[in-house]
């Protein structure tokens, strides 16, 4: 199955500040958090919530907890798809003004 997500990074800038908490898993959250610019970490942070919707979509259970959900990349920076640990595929992510996240799940 196949999901595909869109947001604008802008709009992650209107969120609450405890969003990323609240959404990413603890991996996701140790690389958001190391970030210094502060565009990088809203371009991070949006592209893991597209990751997220995608996967949704694809998987079809919108009562997921996105905390669940994780985006890792390899040691070639590729992205992998993974709900409570167990790799589900691929992510191919691409990001400008908008992140647009397509996820293939196994």
């Amino acid at each position: 199955m196949i999901g595909v997500d869109i947001i604008k990074v802008s709009r992650v800038l209107d969120l609450h500040k405890d969003f990323p908490t609240k959404v990413l898993a603890e991996e996701e959250l140790k690389d958001y958090e190391s970030m210094n610019s502060f565009r990088r970490k809203c371009e991070f942070l949006a592209s893991r919530w597209a990751c997220k919707e995608a996967f949704i979509k694809a998987y079809g259970d919108t009562s997921l907890d996105l905390k669940r959900i994780k985006t890792i990349n390899d040691s070639k920076g590729k992205p992998h798809i993974y709900l409570d640990d167990v790799e589900y595929g691929e992510v191919s992510i691409a990001h400008d003004d908008y992140v647009v996240a397509m996820v293939s799940i196994k």
